[in-house]
């Protein structure tokens, strides 16, 4: 539905691999020191639990200097949209940040994501149906074209 909806590959809505290691190095770093800081903030205020510090293990191994150097995103978004506004920030997505992952998937893994953010979002121009709804609505539309048709 997305990839309808987008016009993807006719609107020129794609995807791109941001290095945010290279494009933005202060930041970057920035973001290694803030993970550790906050950490060592709340052990000091013993709010540190063990899970977080399983939890800060696991992502210290996921994201690192050496496999966390940037993010998948969309490109060449309607409207100008900045990818980085695109996805409800109250709504949790997998973070794509594989520079090695192939074209098709990331753009599936967004399509899907976008997907989900619309569903989960208070976008009323798009609805969501299942089997039956969906039945419901053509049988629905097709009674309306009847007595339009029949009408004139």
């Amino acid at each position: 539905m997305v990839r309808k909806v987008m016009r993807w590959g006719e609107s020129g809505v794609g995807c791109e691999f941001y290095d945010w290691a290279k494009n933005d190095p202060s930041m970057y770093r920035f973001w290694f020191d803030d993970r550790e800081a906050y950490r060592e903030s709340q052990i000091e205020k013993g709010l540190w639990s063990d899970q977080d510090e399983a939890d800060y293990i696991t992502d210290c191994i996921r994201r690192s200097p050496e496999t966390y150097r940037g993010w998948w995103q969309l490109k060449d978004i309607p409207g100008g949209c900045d990818p980085l506004d695109w996805f409800n920030p109250c709504i949790h997505h997998e973070e794509l940040f594989d520079p090695n992952m192939p074209i098709s998937e990331v753009e599936k893994a967004l399509q899907e994501q976008t997907f989900d953010d619309w569903k989960q979002s208070d976008v009323y121009e798009i609805e969501y149906h299942d089997r039956e709804s969906i039945e419901d609505a053509i049988a629905y539309l097709r009674r309306r074209y009847r007595s339009t048709t029949m009408a004139t």
